[in-house]
């Protein structure tokens, strides 16, 4: 039973460190990315800008890549979609995230810019005064970073009189430093554990390996070897009390 428990534990945990690896994507979660649209959807309602984001990201190191996209009308939908088509005022952040190989000789690398038809719209320069920097997309935070520049954009636009203020409950957009303590998501993998996933499984199996030779062949031989020791117990005991006591000397 225990040798089936160590094997059990060893094919999970083994699936989750080989699952690892395919979180390196697109870097908003599912979640994150409904939660950033709908507060883009709550800035476009009151200010009658259509916001969204378009990040092209390229993994070569093996993991997947993908376009991260999204506005005011859900996520995977960009502002120039036909679900924005009466959108004339638009403001969108445009970045790329490019993750390289471990034998690469090329850093990872990002960038973002801000494309705005408002005559005085917001920025890059505007955010990277906020604190909020393109360059770090490709961090473990990646998400953070994004989802922060992103929901600053209408808070911006509000700042430079591009668009009108917005109301109280819906200036979740970050200011300075504190945007990069606010987790909206899981942070992405880090680049080491990308790159090393494999050999950490393989050393994770053969520690599980020596734990399962441990339980079903030491504690087996010892399990085996006391049973052995208490039968011959118990005979000796059955014999001393079934032989008949030994004459007495005359």
């Amino acid at each position: 039973m225990r040798a089936r428990l160590v094997v059990v534990l060893a094919a999970l945990l083994a699936s989750a460190v080989l699952a690892t690896p395919a979180s390196a994507g697109p870097l908003l979660s599912d979640g994150d990315a409904a939660e950033l649209a709908q507060s883009l959807a709550e800035a476009t309602a009151e200010q009658d800008v259509c916001y969204g984001w378009r990040v092209d990201v390229s993994d070569s190191s093996g993991g997947p890549s993908g376009i991260d996209v999204g506005s005011g009308a859900g996520p995977g939908i960009g502002v120039t979609d036909a679900e924005n088509a009466g959108c004339t005022r638009v403001v969108e952040l445009f970045g790329s995230v490019r993750f390289t190989c471990e034998s690469c000789e090329a850093d990872d690398s990002s960038n973002a810019t801000v494309v705005s038809t408002l005559p005085d719209g917001p920025r890059i320069g505007d955010l990277e005064a906020l604190g909020l920097d393109g360059g770090d997309l490709k961090g473990d935070d990646g998400d953070v970073v994004l989802a922060n520049m992103v929901g600053a954009l209408p808070i911006v636009a509000a700042s430079k009189g591009a668009a009108p203020e917005l109301e109280a409950d819906a200036l979740t957009g970050p200011t300075g430093a504190a945007a990069r303590d606010r987790a909206t998501g899981s942070p992405r993998v880090p680049d080491w554990l990308r790159e090393s996933w494999l050999a950490l499984a393989v050393c994770l199996l053969a520690i599980l390996g020596g734990v399962w030779w441990f339980v079903s062949v030491v504690l087996s031989d010892r399990s085996a070897a006391g049973r052995a020791a208490r039968l011959a117990a118990r005979r000796r005991r059955r014999a001393a009390e079934t032989d008949p006591p030994a004459p007495k000397g005359t």
